[in-house]
């Protein structure tokens, strides 16, 4: 059984600083996905040694909950906290992933090239879900395995928004069920406590800011380009845009 944990990166709308907006799920046996999370573990204590003072079960709920958002390290690749530190870091994590066996199905929209329809959350989120999905069963089918989706959880009501929308694209459709080697529903989980939801955010925003980077020229985010070249290895298929403002990564 193989899982493929799907995150974003950045805010679909023209108005956004940024006008890209990525998706990426990391793909990983369960058997791989346990040593990955050990091994995170470890690298993770070493970088960020000063998060890892306090024992969890020394602390109240909400305090527990605190410092599991503090681990996160979300901003570590943000030019305002970048440091050495995060250089090293990351490049260790990538390497963590190869040895794992993990790889990477994406997707990135050009924002200010759509022009059929307005960019939201509503639509481009579930089309690049379904997407994800659609590539990720015909990998899974040609290696005759199963696998399920696990998604970074918003809120309650996105999460059963995305979970129907879902369940409609592989069961209710007019084609009858598709990917029938995917589990009919997403899993939902916060990424404070899912360490390799952690790990598809740091990608994803390596993703985004990569074509940020390359589209709008933006001399902040330099320092990204060192990651991508190591992650871009672990990206399945090539990435194939054309006229398209989406930019899919397919080998089939």
């Amino acid at each position: 059984m193989n899982i493929l944990y799907i995150d974003e990166s950045g805010v679909p709308s023209k108005k956004a600083e940024v006008k890209t907006f990525s998706m990426v799920g990391l793909d990983i046996s369960i058997q791989e996905a346990k040593s990955l999370i050990y091994d995170y573990l470890n690298l993770h204590r070493h970088y960020y040694p000063y998060l890892y003072k306090q024992r969890l079960r020394d602390l109240s709920f909400t305090e527990q909950v605190t410092l599991l958002k503090k681990r996160e390290c979300k901003y570590i690749l943000n030019p305002r906290e970048y440091k050495h530190q995060s250089k090293m870091f990351m490049l260790n994590l990538i390497d963590l992933c190869q040895k794992h066996n993990a790889r990477i199905f994406g997707i990135v929209a050009c924002l200010d090239k759509i022009t059929k329809k307005e960019p939201s959350a509503e639509w481009i989120y579930p089309y690049f879900i379904h997407t994800i999905t659609k590539i990720y069963s015909r990998v899974l089918k040609k290696e005759s395995a199963e696998g399920l989706i696990i998604l970074d959880s918003r809120n309650q009501a996105k999460d059963d928004t995305m979970a129907l929308t879902q369940s409609r694209f592989l069961l209710w459709n007019k084609e009858g069920r598709k990917c029938d080697n995917i589990a009919p529903l997403p899993f939902f989980t916060a990424s404070h406590i899912s360490i390799i939801i952690q790990i598809a955010h740091f990608f994803s925003y390596i993703t985004n800011m990569q074509y940020h980077c390359v589209n709008a020229k933006d001399e902040r985010y330099d320092h990204i380009s060192i990651f991508w070249q190591r992650l871009s290895c672990l990206f399945y298929g090539m990435p194939s845009s054309g006229e398209s403002p989406f930019i899919i990564w397919d080998g089939i």
